[in-house]
């Protein structure tokens, strides 16, 4: 049943007003007929009265032991997730939840994500899903905006959306949290043991859901969709993948965003299979591919970027990706014909569909096969409308007063009209009349409305060519431009792998600025030239800056406000100059080269050639640049592998090494550059690592989800924090150990927690199997002299690992150094995040930095350290230059208060100082000014804090690789045992 009319009595009070009160378009003479004659669009009957709930159920009845949701090692079988639903609604309905009632929904993405919204539905009642991460503001005034009536609370991990529960508390919200799963028997069942099945009503003008989008003005907007667009749009995926039973489809999207509407329901009505993709999966590029293909996964929806992940993964190993893929669907932003192609080959077994639609009109309102003979195309179509959506081009008048149709051929903005039109914004009548209008192009239309894209678009041969955002169209130099335009040529270049094009405001004007990351070394002229071959002048950008990795929204989007942060206005902007995910390759915001540091960095040139090849391999991603220089280190004639191979792994990057020689296939010979010789020992360093690390992941998950079941607080010091942050990959930095930050008061309870855990306060035994006891010397010493607890260890008993090892630390500046930064205080500033695979914390940015200086001046000072030769690392200065680059102005001010306040200049600019010879982009000089005390003789110094000061004989670059430096008669007394 597909209702013609809205019905005003039916309209939830809580979401929008009738069409009736939506503000019209104003159309030119004729418009009506010609809108018409060329508009897109056809009508199917569907069946948009009954809900997704009915189809478990006769799935349940049919085939009860069919999987229904996998989600990790859960797998709910249609019987199981009915009576899940049943459970859920049950408890919903005692608390006085009602249908037309909104209903705030917290949690992560898992199976109840998929038995609550099927609860809802039973009810009759409006999900409104509330990311657990978003602050308390934003939590409450969508919570307001959105009419919700309470918050209903799920998920395995219910320390995860307090924040939002809290807020619904204060809002005066009822709030309620999902019964457990599993119940030993269901009360609500009926005498045979199945789950009473819903009342059968038409629930077509009941409005289904609301997802509040990121609004223009920066407030989000509330976008109400009603069960029959809803519906509409689930059967027009089935119809158009062929969606059957034996179909496992990917539950990849945030709640938060529309797609994951379709993911979580359409395979239902099919009796398919929902396979959760969770966040930790879906952090690293060859990990979401290994669990898709483990999964057996057989339709995936990513956006553009994850597309180009399954792309590279498959070109680096030279085979097919994901061989169970039917169908791999491309959202959220334009996909362009080289990634598209670079696709068909990753994947020739399976499908690629281009998507596009609004979450104001029940997701996708188009669907596009992307086929070989699309790939000449300068831009890949999106398709034709799918059932039930009615597409028109208009174009505002000379006079800009009113609309008139797109002539065959010509841009126009898209409206979409049909069954697929969502309600408007929820107590929104401002934004509601300004994107809808009464659909005055269709007096057959269901729904009554038309929404207004804001999108332009051309139609060609029954389908819709997508040109961009109307509010991406500027005029730079008096032409008026499409930025999108400009990317298209610019992504089309073979070397060019992503590419985004901004307006930078510079000096009162605007300028073009052009971004790009790179598959190959490519000169800028080139680049430049062949923009000016296909735009005219005025369109090729003033800038080119070339990133090592493109800045993300969360959903996965390019995110262009992050690009016009990146260059600063008015300064000069050359290729490597600025970027969007900082490395130590090039400077963060704001900053510039430190002038002092110039003339030092002279001496690098008098190293050997295996060392000066070392500092360039010594980052997490190579430039173009880099990348022809090192292919130049190791093609000279007098580079001894030997002495690089032992001076990598000393330094601790020979991982990062193997990488590069992975990544930029360093062990081919190009041009006249020769190859590195035994890539296999570079290669294999990485991946035994990176197997090493996962070992020491899973233990570590274990010891946080241990110490927050303990109720205690902590942050996470380096490790891991830094692998899976700024190195987005932890195979890339060798981790030794835990370093947690936690309040003295709290280490009795944490020594309770890790002595259950089978953790030993003591050292390593010969045998290399036991953990003997640390002696009371050793016990005594570290009371009386260090600020962190003695090390816990637990034999691995692995060929990998041969122990676990957790420090627990209670400050971040040694005793002796005459500072202190209490862990207490610092936990009230840390930031929640997910590590080793689980919810954890690190210190606030400029916490963390400051704990990275106070650690590296206590190695390259410590006579424990230097005699150990582990006092100067290459590792350690690469880990402080990647945090440093990543700051902007602001927050190096909050940091030098931060240093102000705990009296630590000269230990800060002994870490920033040295770190800048190495990486001389990565602090601002104005920072290093700012905290230079008046004598640096001390820089030369080492033993301070064992009360043994000895001066070195060498300069910084000559010690850094010696390993033989310390000659000094000073001996560390720090017990060992």
């Amino acid at each position: 049943m597909n209702p013609s009319t809205v019905n005003p009595s039916t309209v939830n009070p809580s979401t929008v007003n009738p069409s009736t009160e939506l503000s019209p378009l104003p159309l030119a003479e004729g418009a009506v007929e010609r809108a018409r004659a060329l508009s897109l669009g056809h009508r199917l009957s569907t069946e948009t009265g009954h809900g997704v709930l009915t189809r478990v159920e006769q799935a349940a009845a049919r085939a009860p032991e069919q999987p229904a949701v996998v989600d990790g090692d859960t797998a709910l079988t249609y019987r199981d997730l009915l009576a899940r639903v049943v459970r859920i609604a049950a408890a919903l309905e005692a608390a006085g939840c009602r249908s037309g009632e909104v209903v705030a929904a917290v949690g992560d993405r898992c199976a109840d994500s998929v038995a609550v919204f099927l609860a809802l539905e039973r009810l009759g009642a409006v999900y409104l899903p509330v990311d657990p991460d978003w602050p308390t503001g934003r939590v409450a005034d969508v919570l307001r905006r959105g009419g919700a009536g309470r918050l209903l609370h799920y998920g395995p991990d219910r320390s995860r959306g307090s924040e939002p529960v809290r807020a619904a508390t204060e809002a005066g919200l009822p709030t309620l949290t999902a019964p457990p799963a599993d119940p030993p028997a269901d009360p609500a069942a009926a005498p045979d043991g199945t789950p009473p099945t819903a009342a059968e009503r038409d629930r077509s003008l009941e409005t289904r859901y609301c997802i509040f989008t990121s609004g223009t003005t920066g407030r989000p907007k509330g976008a109400a969709v009603e069960h029959r667009g809803m519906m509409n749009h689930l059967w027009a995926k089935v119809r158009d993948l062929s969606l059957t039973a034996t179909d496992r489809l990917a539950f990849t999207a945030p709640l938060v965003f529309d797609i994951s509407i379709w993911q979580m329901l359409a395979p239902l009505l099919v009796g398919g299979t929902v396979v959760v993709v969770r966040q930790d999966e879906l952090s690293f590029p060859r990990r979401l591919v290994r669990f898709l293909e483990r999964s057996a996964v057989t339709v995936v929806e990513a956006v553009p970027t994850v597309v180009g992940w399954f792309a590279g993964e498959a070109e680096r190993r030279s085979t097919p990706v994901l061989p169970g893929l039917r169908w791999l669907i491309s959202t959220g932003e334009e996909l362009h014909p080289d990634l598209a192609g670079r696709m068909l080959d990753a994947a020739p077994h399976a499908r690629l569909l281009n998507a596009y639609g609004p979450t104001e009109c029940s997701d996708d309102v188009t669907h596009h096969e992307v086929t070989r003979a699309d790939l000449g195309l300068g831009r890949l179509p999106v398709g034709a409308p799918i059932a039930n959506a009615a597409l028109y081009l208009l174009v505002r008048t000379e006079d800009g007063a009113r609309w008139r149709a797109a002539e065959p051929g010509e841009a126009g903005e898209l409206f979409v009209g049909g069954l697929v039109v969502g309600r408007g914004y929820v107590n929104d009548p401002d934004n509601s009349r300004a994107a809808f209008h009464p659909d005055v192009l269709d007096p057959d239309s269901p729904t009554g409305r038309l929404y207004r894209t804001g999108d332009l678009a051309r139609f060609e041969r029954g389908s819709v060519h997508y040109l961009g955002r109307v509010d991406r169209q500027v005029k730079v130099a008096g032409t008026r431009m499409e930025l999108d335009e400009i990317e298209v040529v610019l992504g089309r270049h073979p070397a060019v792998d992503q590419c985004a094009v901004t307006v930078l405001d510079v000096d009162g004007r605007p300028e073009l600025a052009a971004y790009v990351t790179l598959r190959r070394p490519v000169d800028t002229d080139e680049l430049r030239a062949a923009l000016a071959d296909a735009l005219p002048r005025a369109m090729v950008p003033q800038r080119l800056v070339r990133l090592d990795a493109m800045p993300l929204t969360r959903n996965g989007k390019i995110d262009h406000r992050a690009l016009r942060d990146t260059t600063p206005p008015g300064r000069e902007s050359r290729p490597g100059d600025g970027r969007a995910t900082p490395t130590a390759d090039t400077p963060g915001k704001g900053s510039t080269m430190p002038s002092q540091t110039t003339a030092d960095t002279s001496a690098i040139d008098d190293l050997p050639p295996h060392f000066r090849l070392l500092l360039e391999l010594a980052r997490p991603r190579l430039s173009a640049r880099r990348t022809a220089e090192v292919r130049r280190l190791a093609s000279l004639p007098d580079l001894s592998w030997g002495d690089l191979l032992e001076a990598a792994a000393r330094h601790k990057v020979l991982p990062l090494i193997g990488r590069h020689v992975d990544r930029y296939r360093l062990d081919r010979k190009q041009g006249d550059t020769a190859g590195f010789p035994y890539p296999w020992v570079f290669v294999s360093a990485y991946l035994g690592n990176r197997v090493r690390n996962q070992a020491l992941s899973d233990e570590f998950g274990r010891v946080f989800d241990e110490l927050r079941a303990a109720g205690l607080r902590f942050a996470v010091r380096k490790g891991f924090s830094l692998g899976e942050g700024e190195y987005h990959d932890p195979a890339l930095r060798r981790i030794a150990d835990l370093d947690v930050l936690l309040a003295r008061a709290d280490a009795p309870a944490a020594h309770e927690v890790l002595t259950r855990l089978g953790y030993v306060q003591g050292s390593l035994a010969d045998d290399g199997e036991r953990i003997e006891p640390y002696s009371r010397e050793t016990q005594l010493f570290w009371r009386m002299n260090l600020s962190n607890q003695l090390p816990y260890r637990r034999a691995a008993g692995r060929p990998d690992v041969t122990d676990f090892n957790v420090d627990i630390c209670h400050d971040i500046f040694q005793k002796k150094s005459g500072v202190s930064a209490d862990a207490a205080e610092l936990l009230d500033r840390v930031v929640p995040t997910v590590l080793c695979g689980t919810r954890a914390w690190v210190p606030a940015p400029d916490d963390r930095l400051l704990d990275l200086c106070s650690h590296l001046h206590k190695e390259a000072t410590s006579l424990h350290f230097v005699e150990d030769k582990q006092d100067l690392q290459l590792s350690k200065f690469l880990d402080l230059s990647l945090v440093a680059a990543a700051f902007d102005d602001a927050q190096w001010e909050r940091f030098l208060g931060r240093v102000r306040e705990y009296g630590a200049e000269s230990i800060v600019y002994y870490a920033l100082h040295f770190t800048t010879l190495l990486y001389p982009r990565s602090v601002p000089a104005r920072v290093l000014d700012a905290v230079r005390p008046a004598d640096t003789g001390y820089l030369e110094e080492y033993g301070t804090l064992d009360g043994q000061t000895a001066r070195w004989e060498e300069g910084f670059f000559q010690r850094l690789f010696d390993s033989g430096r310390h000659r000094a008669g000073t001996v560390s007394n720090v017990p060992l045992r």
